[in-house]
């Protein structure tokens, strides 16, 4: 099938190392970003943030984007027992954090609930979170009885964009993303769509029947991993 070139669009960034290794392929990205996001800066969050880094909580993570803006604000590493996801978050607490810090992590923050349910119940939870962050941590933990405080460290804006048709796959990497790809665009019944994660594929079957292949692990390698091999 290498002798047809495709065209796959991602809808953020990716490295250029992959994108090289797609084209060796005859796989051609282009690369077009749906959301903004933005660490908020105000002096009650701060405080709030410098409150919760000399307690000993139960610290949640389920972005990277959350994770930069909370160490922004503080310059050690606090006392806490921290849950996250794996994939980009993960990678990039380490950067701040040791790695026995980290007590578990999983896929989604539906799995990653249900692991904090089984190991904390009843405990004190913060969840550093987004402006449009799912509800998967807050349904559950309020029906578990389990006191969970959501600070919101930065914010995430729609940037929805008109794009040509003719890909053959399309990669999402967040729900949000999702969202505001199909506010200006329609897609072929043909173009299959790549998910980094369930609840982005939750979101994509709410606005399409198209086939959906969700990465193994929640990395960009591993969904262009996908990729080439469907389409080599």
């Amino acid at each position: 099938m290498g002798a047809k070139e495709y065209r796959v669009l991602s809808t953020k960034k990716i490295s250029q190392t992959l994108i090289q290794q797609a084209k060796e392929k005859d796989i051609f990205i282009d690369e077009i970003e749906f959301i903004e996001t933005k660490p908020i800066k105000d002096a009650s969050l701060k405080e709030k943030i410098e409150h919760y880094s000399k307690e000993k909580i139960i610290a949640i993570f389920t972005s990277k984007h959350a994770v930069e803006a909370v160490f922004s604000q503080i310059n050690f590493q606090p006392d806490w027992k921290v849950y996250c996801t794996s994939g980009k978050t993960k990678e990039t607490l380490l950067k701040y954090i040791h790695a026995d810090a980290i007590v578990d992590t999983a896929d989604n923050a539906s799995d990653l609930a249900e692991k904090i349910w089984v190991n904390e119940h009843p405990g004190f939870c913060v969840f550093f979170c987004g402006n449009r962050r799912l509800d998967v941590l807050h349904d559950k933990f309020l029906a578990a009885q389990i006191n969970l405080q959501e600070l919101v460290v930065y914010e995430t804006h729609l940037t929805p964009q008109k794009v040509g048709a003719g890909y053959s796959g399309i990669l999402f990497f967040s729900p949000s993303a999702v969202r505001s790809f199909f506010l200006l665009n329609q897609i072929s019944h043909v173009a299959i769509l790549f998910s980094i994660g369930k609840t982005t594929k939750k979101e994509l079957q709410q606005y399409s029947r198209n086939r959906i292949i969700t990465a193994e692990q929640p990395t960009i390698e591993s969904m262009m991993n996908d990729v080439m091999k469907l389409i080599w």
